[in-house]
């Protein structure tokens, strides 16, 4: 099995893109997010420049606020739905140019902190297939659902939305977390990730045949790469 990543040690941080997700979707329930900014000391001028970041302690903060506010028992799925090329700061564009899926996810490992450090993703290959895992740094249960359903949710999104990636050729997902009291809540995952979805597993992570991680993707521009790269 190969299985690259990093030891979780911390709860790094989050670029302002990466918030403006959450916080769009959070409009979206008719929350009023300013009161909720400063109760977890987070100035809303940070959020005026999308290069800049707040720390992990900050970001979860705001996210236990956030998620009853919006009593929306899935606000972290369906804010996959509000993810855009800049979500990703400059490993949007990169990913987005790849050759291969498998490029993509080596690029990924390189430059996922500039888009925050909250979790790691990495890949482990075994028995021809590839488990794409996220694991979440926050300690709170219940942001960390909401966090890990955000960033698979996302991933399947832009892979689709952005890349052109047929996500439908994935396997299933995987959750740590239980599924949801409410069983006609899995028709809104269905809706996201369009597959199989698998709760209670060992790990966080979307599950695919080996053999996609080498189809070229096609919207794929070596120059464009290279000089996103340099």
């Amino acid at each position: 099995m190969t299985n690259v990543g990093a030891a979780l040690s911390d709860f790094g941080f989050a670029s302002v893109p990466a918030i403006k997700q959450y916080l769009r979707t959070a409009q979206a329930c008719g929350v009023d997010y300013l009161p909720l900014l400063e109760e977890a000391r987070i100035h809303p001028e940070v959020l005026e420049d999308n290069n800049k970041r707040i720390t992990g302690e900050a970001m979860e903060r705001l996210l236990a606020l956030l998620i009853p506010a919006s009593k929306d028992p899935c606000f972290g799925l369906h804010s996959a739905h509000f993810v855009e090329p800049a979500s990703y700061s400059v490993l949007g564009y990169i990913s987005m140019n790849c050759s291969t899926l498998r490029e993509t996810l080596a690029n990924t490992a390189i430059y996922e902190k500039i888009v925050g450090d909250m979790g790691v993703s990495s890949t482990q290959i075994e028995d021809g297939f590839v488990l794409q895992r996220w694991d979440c740094r926050f300690p709170d249960p219940t942001v960390r659902r909401h966090a890990t359903e955000n960033v698979l949710g996302s991933w399947e999104v832009y892979l689709r939305e952005f890349a052109h990636i047929d996500t439908s050729l994935s396997d299933c997902v995987w959750f740590e977390h239980s599924a949801p009291d409410n069983p006609e809540l899995l028709d809104d995952y269905k809706e996201v990730f369009g597959c199989d979805i698998c709760f209670d597993q060992a790990a966080n992570g979307i599950r695919f045949r080996e053999e996609l991680l080498d189809t070229p993707l096609p919207q794929a521009d070596k120059k464009l790469l290279k000089a996103l790269l340099d």
